[in-house]
């Protein structure tokens, strides 16, 4: 699928985007607009996620059922969108405040579901051509965990001094 290269290379923007925000953030003294960018991404995986569950759910659409698409986009990402914000009041007003275990656990819920959906491509009766949302989604997913954790994460020890 052509499209798949171009999910991969937005997800692969947006990562590297994210990182290069954290690298001069100060690896996590100022984690504000890479915190800002990952809820950004949250809310539109949780409006999507919360649109495609909507249409499965009150209509009859064809395309919209059983739409394996939630695994990818779902509104859980909005719950990990409220942490996320709660997690940059909490740094605003606290420092360097370690992420509450309810946004940790938010985000592994989220990006394993965008991994499990991905896995679950082997079945014959998943068979929805959704490689594009896999693309984009689940590279982001991860990138948004990758992050939760490594701000609830020790900084790395000082090196030896040399004389």
């Amino acid at each position: 699928h052509r499209g798949l290269i171009g999910y991969l290379i937005i997800a692969a923007l947006g990562l590297i985007a994210g990182y290069a925000l954290w690298i001069f953030g100060g690896r996590g003294q100022r984690t504000g607009p890479v915190l800002v960018l990952a809820t950004v991404w949250s809310i539109v995986a949780g409006v999507a996620g919360t649109a495609l569950a909507g249409l499965w759910v009150f209509t009859d659409h064809l395309y919209s059922y059983r739409n394996e698409n939630l695994f990818q986009l779902n509104p859980l990402s909005l719950v990990l969108a409220v942490a996320l914000v709660g997690l940059m009041l909490k740094r605003r007003r606290a420092g360097n405040a370690s992420p509450p275990r309810f946004a940790v656990a938010t985000a592994r819920l989220v990006a394993g579901l965008s991994l499990a959906g991905f896995l679950l491509q082997i079945l014959p009766w998943l068979d929805q051509v959704n490689g594009s949302a896999i693309g984009l989604s689940l590279p982001l997913h991860i990138g948004v965990l990758a992050l939760v954790v490594a701000i609830g994460s020790p900084p790395p020890a000082p090196g030896p001094v040399e004389a």
